[in-house]
């Protein structure tokens, strides 16, 4: 075993240190390239790791005379495919300089704008969602989310590419929470042109827009008050329209997703303006009595949310309308109602009532 790892280490020396310096600007660059393609493939063992480490500088030197030379397609694509894995592979990722993480990923986004081939701009966009540079290194993340939205939106009006650069967006949120989903000024860039996709026609593109701006709302407390008034605006710009078109279309399930995350978003508007929140109530109410159990679940499940908005509203306690109002489905539910996850939801939603009257 020994041997074959050492085997491996010195035909990663030998591939690095003399067959890319030799192959610039020649027909074998995409023989080194494929060869160390196909290197980068096999199993990590301790030595290729602690080799490939301290061959990282060297490598990067070869990818960079090949972005900056606008080397042939194929080439090019197969050294993007090579820098990926770098990018990823933290331990690779840790050896990049501070000047080689700026090059790197300004290249790929400038690229990511510039270049015409298809394929090419997907292995940009693959780059920049895989890459796993520490966030205190990282500064090119307006930039990049940036690149992530024009992609949204991407020249080629490829569906594949769109539900690529979302999911690429919802990583960068989970990696780079701070940056991405509390700066105001990255939110700024994002939140609208992806909100807009929630009136997709298609539904992995619906679900993966839903997805980022519900990742994005576990953030909310702590939002300036000014990114909150931008996202609640946006809010109501995009999400009250995109109710009421599945729910014309009898697309309860979508509605009631919808519906939930609205109520986490404005939530502070809808407990200040409980007229507001007259207008969304349709959702639920047509919802609560369908014939689909899923539905009913999702309804029950996501009506406790109710609670905490008239609680916020400080007196909604007095008022009988509202009390009837958050009791009249948990009723309906009790009476109604066979299977027994929904009627527990139903209870949640009660004991959550009961929790905040006592």
């Amino acid at each position: 075993m020994e041997a074959a790892e050492k085997q491996l280490a010195r035909a990663l020396t030998a591939l690095i240190e003399r067959e890319f310096p030799l192959s610039r600007g020649r027909e074998t660059r995409l023989d080194a390239y494929l060869q160390l393609e196909e290197l980068l493939r096999l199993e990590d063992s301790e030595a290729s790791v602690v080799e490939l480490q301290r061959q990282v500088p060297t490598l990067l030197r070869e990818f960079r005379f090949d972005l900056q030379q606008n080397s042939l397609s194929d080439v090019l694509q197969v050294a993007l495919r090579c820098l990926s894995y770098l990018m990823h592979h933290r331990s690779f990722a840790a050896s990049f300089s501070d000047d080689h993480v700026a090059f790197f990923l300004g290249e790929l986004v400038r690229l990511l704008f510039a270049t015409p081939d298809q394929n090419t701009y997907k292995l940009c966009l693959w780059c920049l969602t895989v890459q796993n540079f520490p966030r205190e290194r990282h500064k090119f993340l307006p930039r990049t989310v940036e690149g992530l939205v024009q992609a949204v939106v991407n020249p080629f009006k490829s569906r594949a590419i769109e539900v690529q650069a979302l999911k690429g967006l919802l990583l960068l949120l989970v990696k780079y929470p701070e940056q991405v989903g509390v700066d105001g000024a990255v939110l700024g860039i994002w939140v609208r042109p992806i909100a807009s996709r929630l009136s997709s026609s298609e539904l992995l593109t619906r679900t993966q827009a839903r997805l980022l701006l519900e990742e994005a709302s576990k953030h909310l407390s702590e939002w300036s008050d000014e990114t909150k008034k931008m996202v609640q605006d946006c809010a109501v710009e995009y999400l009250f329209p995109v109710m009421k078109r599945h729910m014309d279309h009898d697309h309860l399930k979508d509605a009631m997703q919808v519906w939930q995350l609205t109520m986490v978003l404005l939530r502070s508007r809808f407990a200040a303006d409980l007229g507001m929140l007259n207008q969304v109530l349709y959702v639920p109410e047509k919802c609560i009595e369908n014939e689909d159990a899923a539905v009913r679940l999702m309804t029950m499940q996501a009506w406790a949310q109710l609670v905490d908005v008239f609680h916020d509203s400080k007196d909604w306690i007095f008022k009988k309308a509202v009390v009837s109002l958050l009791a009249w489905p948990i009723e309906v539910c009790l009476k109604q109602e066979l299977l027994l996850n929904v009627v527990e939801a139903a209870f949640t939603s009660w004991r959550k009532i009961k929790a905040i009257w006592n």
